[in-house]
């Protein structure tokens, strides 16, 4: 396995595990101080399950968003999120919400420039048939009546999602993309496609930096399970940030 994978540790490192085992283990040292951390750990809790904390955290991830490229764009690369393994109303595996939203964004973009589409995505199960990335161009092709020119099937992460698409992309010459890929997830995105010599135009699904923003009312101080989803979507993308400065430093190093 590659040691940059590290997916199976995502669990146990974002909220909420993470501030529960920190709970569990405060309460079982006992005592004054298990006491405190136990609850700094469900304050803590609450907290990124507010709308106010979560929308920060996002306007903070977006905000780390590189300058775009300079250089015309000369494709459209839309990246892969979730799926969906069993869609009975499909009589196959598809795309899930997230990868929707993106894909829809990206045949957009296709239509109001008329450059090429790229899909990236793979690293699914077994069962999974067809493969995320050839989901995207059925999705694609089928439901939006827009072509796909390039297929990348087997990347499992997003470092992979450049690599591998620069392979595509390179050989064709084509340097520069317009990225489309969820606002939060864009700052890492774009640091992923330049490290494989792509450079990026941003063009975000789903910003929160850019959208209106909610009025506010006490009841967004209420937890909710919405809030702590984006809270902790937005402590992956920072977290997978500096994993990713790691890495890049590390393979700079091992290549010299």
């Amino acid at each position: 396995m590659d040691w940059t994978d590290l997916n199976w540790l995502k669990p146990i490192l974002m909220p909420p595990w993470s501030l529960a085992l920190l709970a569990l283990a405060a309460a079982l040292a006992g005592g004054r101080k298990g006491r405190v951390a136990c609850c700094l750990a469900l304050a803590g809790f609450l907290a990124l399950a507010t709308l106010p904390v979560a929308n920060g955290l996002q306007r903070l991830v977006e905000a780390r968003t590189p300058a775009p490229a300079a250089s015309r764009p000369q494709a459209v690369a839309v990246l892969s999120a979730d799926y969906r393994a069993v869609a009975p109303e499909y009589g196959e595996a598809t795309i899930g919400p997230a990868t929707l939203a993106r894909l829809r964004h990206g045949v957009h973009l296709h239509r109001r420039t008329g450059l090429p589409l790229l899909v990236t995505g793979g690293g699914t199960p077994e069962r999974f048939r067809p493969g995320l990335g050839e989901a995207m161009r059925i999705a694609a092709e089928r439901d939006f009546g827009v072509p796909v020119r390039w297929v990348e099937p087997a990347s499992r992460n997003t470092m992979e999602n450049a690599s591998l698409s620069a392979r595509i992309l390179l050989p064709e010459g084509i340097s520069t993309v317009l990225l489309v890929t969820h606002a939060e997830h864009m700052p890492r995105s774009m640091r992923a496609f330049a490290a494989a010599g792509i450079a990026s135009v941003p063009a975000p699904v789903a910003s929160v930096a850019l959208a209106d923003p909610e009025p506010w009312s006490l009841g967004a101080l209420l937890p909710r399970t919405r809030a702590l989803d984006r809270s902790a979507s937005a402590i992956h993308e920072l977290a997978g940030m500096l994993w990713y400065e790691v890495v890049l430093a590390w393979r700079g190093k091992a290549s010299r």
